[in-house]
């Protein structure tokens, strides 16, 4: 029987998913059940996948239905502090990527959105 040390961590994979249209970018987010906000397609690294990309892959397709082109990891967390997504008490170890979509599909459910990328950072807005 093997158990779970309490201070391993559990690898979290999250994605920004960008896509252009009419020359403006474009974020796809999940709304979150418990808060209602707008959060990054996520989930934890599970035994089946065979390489990090592929659970990110595998996360993004079925929480969006939206599949992705170029996949780029972008940093990696580990602080102690740091929330977690999972129930449990592990460290959380959280590697986030940077995705390209080439065509916005409609989110799988009324859960998903395509949202303007300056909406989350309006200081990068330089067209006026």
């Amino acid at each position: 029987m093997s158990t779970t040390a309490p201070d391993s961590p559990a690898v979290e994979l999250s994605a920004v998913i960008v896509a252009v249209a009419h020359g403006e970018p474009q974020v796809l987010v999940v709304r979150t059940k418990e808060s209602g906000l707008d959060a990054l397609p996520s989930g934890p690294l599970e035994a089946a996948h065979r390489t990090l990309e592929a659970g990110l892959r595998s996360w993004v397709e079925r929480q969006t239905s939206q599949p992705l082109g170029y996949v780029e990891q972008l940093y990696t967390f580990g602080d102690r502090d740091r929330a977690s997504i999972n129930a449990d008490s592990r460290r959380p170890l959280s590697i986030g990527y940077l995705a390209l979509a080439r065509e916005m599909r409609p989110g799988s459910d009324a859960g998903t959105a395509w949202r303007s990328w300056y909406q989350y950072f309006p200081w990068e807005d330089w067209r006026g």
